[in-house]
């Protein structure tokens, strides 16, 4: 993993349809954000949780991916498939997909949306608590939201 502790060149708000790039480098930002630089191999919403594999392609998030060991991060924009860009796999100041009336400042799990972390792991099923992640500001609204998050270490799996 090639690490860039310069910006110059990075632009968070664009994707490309070509790598300029070697996917899995990886650049720290500003408040101690780490970004790291993937293929993504499904389209995606602003803001998803995505699992990243072993070859840095990304794609939102599933309970599947997280038990399997997949890195953790956030899609800062909406991805076209195959095309490339940055996701961010820890710091402050960093926004994710929330479920319906979310609490702040709780455990964190996979839900049965793709790309969307909850604070219930649901009754009867088997989703997957989330180390690492921090919602800051609760999701008061009835439907899936994109909120302040705080990502404390490098997200894993607690099962993993």
């Amino acid at each position: 993993m090639t690490q860039v502790l310069s910006t110059l060149g990075v632009d968070l708000t664009s994707q490309s349809d070509t790598q300029d790039r070697t996917l899995g480098e990886t650049f720290i930002g500003d408040d101690a954000q780490v970004w790291v630089y993937c293929k993504f191999a499904s389209a995606t919403t602003q803001y998803d949780w995505v699992g990243i594999d072993e070859n840095f392609s990304a794609r939102p998030l599933t309970n599947a991916m997280a038990q399997d060991g997949w890195q953790i991060g956030i899609a800062p924009l909406a991805y076209t498939i195959n095309y490339y860009g940055w996701a961010a796999i820890k710091g402050a100041n960093l926004t994710g997909r929330v479920g319906a009336s979310c609490n702040a400042d709780v455990s964190l799990y996979t839900s049965a949306t793709a790309g969307v972390l909850d604070d219930t792991a649901g009754a009867g099923t088997s989703l997957t608590k989330i180390e690492g992640v921090v919602l800051v500001t609760a999701n008061a609204s009835a439907s899936i939201r994109s909120k302040e998050v705080l990502v404390t270490s490098f997200p894993r799996a607690t099962t993993f």
